[in-house]
Formats: structure tokens, sequence, C-alpha cells
């Protein structure tokens, strides 16, 4: 291939499911040796092109180019074969096995004469590679014992050590702290001095003119344009996703004064995740949760909702003390919860949709102990239109629906059962701009319906949109509490100030 042609030519691509055109003559050139991002909303068909590219999805039109060559890939795995590696969104370690297996698995080296895997030359190879790009991993540590964060940069090594001419880049930030996005972005910048391409999706605009040469950005399975990233800015770019430049103004959450406290912790203490956690919230009023991850953020929201047992401490309910042992407690005492990592925990993956939105207030649609299918179907109906989610049948399997899609599943649960208190952790997690945008709208109207909602983010421009009252976490404790109105910067001083000790 001459190094004028682009390592990747797309022209008039073409894919539709029943019902929904995801792709309608596309046409893109990605360049060897840059940064491309790829950006559009939730159901856009950023992942239905990239799935097409790999060979999950065969196209119903058009041709793809890779390296000079035409290519039908019939499976990701002949993909990767070709030099095509992805490093997908939610990581797909292998929880049973060790990093260093997860990362050599299907390539291990072997003894030529034996058939034997030569352990010491896949340590050799890890520890070069390592060395090479600055990962500090033991390579015996079960990947099920790692952070999100860390699982994330395991599947980065990964894609290192295969060497792979073209890496495929979905949401590679999502969970990072900022120090192991700087890291990574330095990875990348090694990478295109190495003559390697990455194609790059995200939602965080930000990070579209720190690390990315060009941007193509797809809506409603049609290609808006690609322009150089030096020649738009954030505001240009929420216009070709989204249509329209979006208002800050619908971002923000009414302040609520003089409301009854409807939740009180005290001296929560679960170690050594966080130590004696004390605060209070009150009806219709959105408390922000923010801090560096690993700040002890989730670990509290979960043993608040009863999924993780505390060590010590007190929940207090409109003034009485309440023991939630297990989320079913929680729940029974109108508390509901979206959990950080949805597919993990927040949906029922091979259930239908209707089962998902109705699961957490069963008890609505039982009458003589029979379970009413058609109050379930007519809920789903209702809830669907009322969030907007985009579903082919109230019977389609929720794994394949879009994250944005998803994430309306999990909070359209909760509006279901109606609860007084709603944690929401990290909502708006792997999401595009005009998702997030509909998601504060939610936060807000319920709100103002009097639901009391934690809001747990480590998006610091959120944070100050939505919320009312903002804690800070640092170390597993509450280092301080902001008001609405604090700024960007200030918050940021706080958050940061004392971490790199």
């Amino acid at each position: 291939m001459k190094m004028t042609e682009p390592i990747l030519h797309i022209e008039n691509v073409s894919k539709s499911f029943p019902g929904v055109q995801a792709l309608d003559q596309i046409n893109l050139d990605i360049r060897q040796s840059e940064v491309h991002a790829l950006l559009g909303e939730n159901g856009a068909g950023k992942s239905t092109l990239v799935k097409i590219i790999v060979g999950a999805y065969a196209k119903d039109a058009g041709r793809i180019i890779f390296n000079g060559q035409p290519c039908e890939f019939i499976a990701p795995a002949q993909a990767y074969q070709r030099g095509m590696s992805i490093i997908y969104q939610e990581t797909s370690l292998i929880p049973q096995l060790t990093v260093l297996e997860n990362i050599f698995l299907g390539m291990e080296y072997t003894h030529s004469c034996l058939g034997i895997i030569d352990n010491k030359r896949i340590i050799s190879e890890y520890d070069v590679v390592c060395e090479k790009f600055g990962f500090h991993f033991h390579r015996n540590v079960l990947a099920r014992n790692l952070s999100v964060a860390e699982q994330k940069m395991v599947e980065i090594l990964k894609a290192m050590v295969h060497q792979a001419s073209f890496i495929i880049m979905d949401e590679p930030t999502d969970s990072l702290t900022d120090t192991e996005i700087r890291h990574l972005f330095e990875i990348i910048r090694d990478l295109k001095h190495h003559q390697i391409t990455v194609l790059y999706i995200t939602h965080y605009l930000e990070e579209v003119f720190e690390i990315a040469d060009r941007l193509t950005v797809l809506r409603d399975g049609k290609k808006v344009d690609t322009v150089k990233t030096s020649d738009v800015e954030i505001r240009d770019i929420v216009r070709m996703m989204v249509g329209q430049e979006l208002s800050r103004a619908e971002h923000s959450a009414g302040r609520q004064e003089h409301t009854p406290e409807v939740i009180r912790v005290e001296q929560f203490t679960r170690k050594p995740a966080f130590a004696n956690i004390s605060f209070q919230a009150h009806q219709g009023e959105i408390l922000g949760i923010t801090g560096v991850i690993g700040a002890g953020k989730s670990e509290l929201a979960r043993a608040i909702f009863g999924a993780d047992r505390r060590d010590s401490g007190q929940v207090y309910l409109d003034g009485r003390p309440c023991d939630i042992h297990s989320p079913q407690e929680a729940v029974r005492h109108g508390i509901g919860m979206l959990p950080e990592d949805r597919k993990r925990s927040g949906l029922l993956l091979n259930h239908e949709v209707y089962k998902n939105l109705t699961i957490a207030a069963l008890d609505r649609f039982i009458k003589h102990q029979i379970l009413s299918k058609v109050k379930e179907l007519s809920a789903t109906e209702d809830m669907v239109k009322q969030l907007d989610i985009k579903i082919t049948s109230p019977y389609q399997s929720v794994k394949y629906l879009s994250g944005g899609n998803q994430q309306k599943i999990v909070i359209g649960k909760w509006l279901t059962a109606r609860p007084r208190i709603l944690i929401m952790d990290e909502p708006t997690r792997g999401i595009d701009v005009g998702s997030k945008n509909e998601v504060y709208k939610i936060m807000k109207r319920l709100a103002e319906a009097s639901t009391c909602i934690l809001f747990i983010s480590s998006e610091v421009p959120e944070i100050i949109e939505i919320s009312d009252r903002i804690l800070i976490m640092k170390k597993g404790r509450i280092a301080s509490e902001y008001r609405r109105g604090v700024t960007q910067r200030e918050l940021m001083h706080a958050i940061l100030e004392g971490e790199k000790e």
C-alpha cells in the first residue's frame, strides 16, 4: 500500500435491520498513522459501522478496502489476523484468567517439538511490552480482581502485544483516572510514531481536541461530515451530532430550599473503601457526590443500597433509623439504584425489554398472586414513550440495544418502581451528548416531583450543572461540601488537591 492511500477505505456502505436503516451509504477514508475520531449519538450508527469493519456484521451494500486489499471479513477473528484490534467499551477479559493469560489468549507460544506452552517466552515478551509502554500490572493477578479502569488498561496492553496496525478504541478512557488518561494519550501518540492507525470512538468531546487529527460525525445512520479537528470547536461538533446546540439552561436543576430531610447517613464505614461518612439529603434535592476514581464513591453507593455490607454506621429515613442489609430491603424502603456497570448489575441482558422495565415493581402487576403480563406490557409501552427508548418490540432482548437505550431501560426500571430516593452512579457513563441531555432532563423532572437523588459522577461539568449541593470524596472520606455556584476551576482544585501526595 502506498503511503498516500488510506489504510481503510469505506465506500457506500449500508446496513439495515427490521424497521431500521442503521447505515445509509457511508463513505469514509482513514489515513495511515492518524488518530481518527468517530462521533455521534447513541443509535447514530457508530457501533454498527465498527462491527461491519471487523466482520461481526455483514453489510448490505458497499465495499471496504483495508491495507490496499478488498476485505470481506466474516468474523472478528479474521480481521484480527489481518492486523485489526478492537478495544471494546465494556471489557471482554475472562474473569477467571490472570492478566498474562488474558493477554496471550489465542497466541500462546509453544515449544515447537513438544507442543508445550513456552511460559518463559510469554513472560519475557510481556515484560518487554510493559517496559516499553510503561505498564505495571502483576502478570498473575486474576482479571476479576482488577478495577474497571485496570481492566481497560489490560485490554490496551493486549492490543500492544498483538502488534496490530489498525486499532479501534471504543470509549477507551471510560472509568480511567486523569493520570491514566494522560498515560493512554502518550501511548496513542507513540502508536502514531510507529505508523499505527487509531479509530477513536468517544463521547468525551474534549478528548477529541487533545488526541484526534480528524473526526467524522454520524447522525441517524448517515455521515454528516469529516473535518480536521483544528478547524472546529465543541459547539460545531455538538451541532453536527444533534442538529442543534444544547441549551445549558436545560441542564440546570432547581434548588430545593427548606424541604424535609429524606435520608441521613451517619458514620458509614467499609474499610478500606471508605470510613466515617456522614451526610443528609432532602426531598427534591439532587446531591452530587464526586471525586477521582478510587475515592470510594461507588462503594459508598453500594453500601447504602445494601449491595455490600458495611462495617459500621447507620442510615436514617425520614429521621428514623433503618437497617438495610440487601437491595431487596432497600427497594421495599423506597430506594432505587442505577449501578455504575449497567450490563453487569443493572440489566437482565438476555431478557426482554418489558421484563427489565418491570422487574423492580412486580408487586404493582400482581393480583391474586398472578402476574399480569398485560399490565406489564402496558407499563412498558408508557415508559418507552416517556423516555423515547428506541426498540423494535417489548419482547426484544436488551443486549441488542445501544448503550444509551440500555441506560434508559435502567432508568425506566426505577421510574416504574417510583422510588423516593434514587442513587444514580455514573448515569451518563458511555452515552452520547444527546442522551446525556435527556438523562439530565429526567433527573430534573424527578427532583421536581420530590424524588431525592444521590448523583455520583466523575465528570465535574455535569456535577456542577445538575447538583444542588456537591460533596467531594477523597480517599474514602468526605473532604468538603459546595453549594450551587461553585466554578469548575474551584471544584477541580478541591478534587485534585493532595491527590498526588
